[in-house]
């Protein structure tokens, strides 16, 4: 099924659409819209419009604080004259926005923690227990903490304000005293799934908290250690009165007593909070487990047990949106929304999809994943990572060059891990996982993608159960990978496919495309490719087809000597090159080495269609054309000479070439530079690397489709 792309002007024109049909009337709506598209600023300019007619207050959350501000800015201040004048040229809109941040993060303008006791309510929220009781206020209101009237944590919330930011962190949290009033409405931005979902271990031992309700603890313990099936084994232990045991057990566990006096020295409150037990997993485990045994289903996927621990892993609920039968419209808007994923959160969501393409030039390479462990441990590691500097070496030539991939690869900074590659200045790295939201790239001319994002089979599947622990439909775990076939996206709409390995179970997969392919395709989009008036270059070094048009496939061979033999050929020529068999083998023999693999390189007319308008897009002329011509005294055929130059200019260059006179004829083909670069011609062969490992062999099993 071929998908209709928009253009960028109609793309934003219904992205603002669907925003104000939302601020119009509120309710559920899920936007899955590509970066670079201009979500922020439609989304601002039409808070602007309507913000000022809104009777109360609405909450916005973004992945960090950076973006938070970022935002909080263009809210507050405009360059567009809507307001006072400031000095610094800027126009004040009259809208307020409040950047909410924890009691143990700095102020905006940093030396001082925005809670003065901020460590020891960290230490206390690590205990499980409630920090504003406990440190800031009594429920009475008699004991308050000394610092509670200047707190800048407390005040944050005492202010009026038209807009409150939020980082995806507090998406989880329950509203307390402080922001128990509800917003008119709320807007997520990308993707946050994956701060509502918990992974924590517990002991064996740890359970025998829970053997004063009928044995509970050593009930659970025994089909754990057993391997039973674990739901089927609690109804079976305790048949009709199984409800009435768990419901006990999560009462005892949900009492929570105030232990600290607000009042209290720092170094006091700091002394019992070390004296306090760690905070008990138990409470979650009982509801999950409550929610579970209400699926029917026999296992338990929120309750795991693995070398010789116990592993829970839950989802968050929604509730920060709900309150005495009361809803909060929610506006989300992802590039990499899902509505499987998404639906989980909120039901009766409205779903609109804005599918754009980039500006770009894409060559993949079809030959290899670029697994880490074929860059880091594989037998050919440093060639390869030779291999890549090269090619790092040529783009960096060319212009500006973004390079992304794993940080083993890359590097990380902030972890002291050293890039195994080297960049010039006017080049930048990015590993994995830290990009989303950044746009600082936008100005590069060229990325190179670097492997994928890949998750261990057993991360994954803890994902899975966590976001479907209380789903009545059964995950199909595995401790192996399996391969399908999966199709590329290319220009000309050739069929190209390669197999690529995946997870068994449907949802499963679901996830590690968001964590693998989505990954990807964020790293490129940091070009900003969507509105960009430049065509930039994208060279993906990982055979996963993404969800991008692919203009040239290549092995890894050929892109890490320049390409296929003809377009090598091509790059040492000034614009005009005989397309004759024979000559190609006299001038490059290291390419040509056969004549027959000449004459099978330029295959007529395919050639103008295929691999010399890659490099011709590459090389930013606006025309290719092909001519004919004859050498004086020549018989037989014409040949065939390609040239970015006029007829008298391709003249005079093909004779300076050749040596010879000779005589222009008619123009055979002209390639304008347009948005249609189809893939190159041909089967992908498979290089040495085509079955590379991510880790020693054994982790992959092929299944027939």
């Amino acid at each position: 099924m071929t998908t209709d792309y928009l253009t960028a002007a109609d793309a934003q024109a219904r992205l603002r659409s669907h925003i104000q049909s939302f601020l119009n009337d509120p309710r559920h709506m899920a936007i899955k819209a590509p970066c670079g598209l201009g979500k922020t600023s439609c989304l601002v300019e039409e808070l602007l419009r309507c913000l000022c007619y809104i009777n109360g207050f609405i909450e916005i959350y973004v992945p960090t604080i950076e973006l938070a501000e970022a935002i909080a800015e263009r809210l507050c201040y405009s360059d567009v004259p809507r307001g006072r004048k400031l000095p610094n040229g800027l126009y004040y809109t009259g809208m307020t926005a409040r950047v909410i941040r924890g009691r143990s993060k700095e102020t905006k303008y940093g030396g001082k923690l925005m809670c003065q006791r901020g460590n020891a309510a960290a230490d206390l929220s690590r205990k499980g227990l409630s920090v504003y009781q406990n440190l800031c206020a009594s429920d009475d209101g008699e004991s308050k903490c000394p610092h509670y009237a200047t707190c800048p944590y407390i005040r944050q919330f005492k202010e009026e304000v038209n807009v409150r930011i939020y980082t995806h962190a507090s998406l989880p949290l329950r509203r307390g005293l402080l922001d128990r009033e509800l917003p008119v409405f709320a807007v997520i931005d990308e993707r946050f799934y994956s701060s509502m979902l918990r992974h924590s271990k517990l002991s064996i031992a740890d359970l025998h908290d829970l053997d004063e309700f009928d044995g509970l603890g050593g009930v659970l313990g025994a089909a754990l250690n057993g391997g039973h099936p674990l739901l089927r084994h609690l109804r079976t232990a305790y048949g009709d009165d199984l409800t009435r045991v768990i419901d006990e057990a999560i009462r005892d566990q949900s009492s929570e007593n105030v232990v600290i006096d607000p009042q209290m020295s720092e170094r006091e409150q700091k002394r019992i909070i070390k004296s306090l037990p760690k905070r008990s997993e138990l409470l979650p485990l009982l509801t999950a487990l409550e929610r579970e045994l209400a699926t029917g289903r026999k296992e338990s996927y929120a309750v795991e047990y693995r070398d010789d621990k116990v592993l829970l892993h839950y989802r968050e609920s929604m509730a920060r949106f709900t309150e005495k039968g009361r809803s909060v419209p929610v506006l989300a808007i992802d590039a990499d929304l899902n509505q499987d994923i998404h639906s989980e959160f909120f039901s009766d969501t409205e779903f609109h999809t804005l599918p754009v393409e980039r500006n770009c030039h894409v060559t993949q390479v079809h030959s290899s994943r670029f697994s880490k462990y074929s860059m880091t441990g594989g037998k050919d590691a440093k060639r390869r990572i030779r291999d890549i500097q090269q090619r790092i070496n040529r783009e960096a030539a060319r212009g500006s060059l973004l390079v992304v991939g794993p940080q083993e690869i890359v590097g990380n900074p902030n972890k002291g891990v050293k890039p195994m590659l080297r960049i010039p200045n006017n080049c930048a790295f990015a590993h994995f996982g830290n990009f989303r939201g950044v746009d600082a790239y936008k100005d590069i001319d060229t990325i190179i993608l670097i492997g994928r994002n890949q998750p261990s089979i057993a991360s994954l599947e803890a994902e899975a159960r966590a976001l479907w622990y209380d789903s009545t439909s059964p995950i199909e775990f595995s401790d192996k990978w399996v391969k399908r076939t999966y199709g590329y996206r290319t220009r000309d709409g050739a069929e190209k496919a390669v197999s690529v390995e995946v997870h068994p179970d449907s949802r499963v997969q679901v996830l590690l495309e968001q964590i693998r392919e989505s990954e990807s395709t964020q790293a490129i989009d940091r070009l900003r490719l969507i509105h960009c008036p430049e065509v930039k270059r994208v060279i993906i070094l990982c055979n996963i087809p993404l969800d991008i048009t692919v203009d040239q496939l290549l092995p890894w061979k050929d892109l890490v000597s320049g390409g296929t033999p003809l377009a090598q050929a091509w790059e040492r020529h000034d614009g005009v090159m005989p397309l004759n068999a024979r000559y190609l083998c006299e001038e490059f023999p290291h390419l040509f080495p056969r004549i027959a693999g000449a004459r099978y390189a330029l295959r007529g007319a395919q050639v103008i269609k295929c691999e010399i308008p890659n490099i011709f897009s590459i090389r930013e002329n606006a025309l290719l054309v092909a001519y004919t011509y004859r050498i004086s005294g020549q018989k037989g055929r014409h040949s065939t000479c390609l040239s970015e130059f006029d007829e008298r200019s391709t003249k005079a260059e093909l004779e300076a070439l050749l040596g010879d006179d000779l005589t222009i004829g008619k123009e055979v083909a002209r390639l304008e530079r347009v948005d249609t670069y189809p893939q190159v011609i041909g089967e992908a062969q498979p290089d040495n690397d085509q079955h590379e490992i991510d880790s020693p062999p054994g982790d992959s099993v092929e299944v027939p489709l």
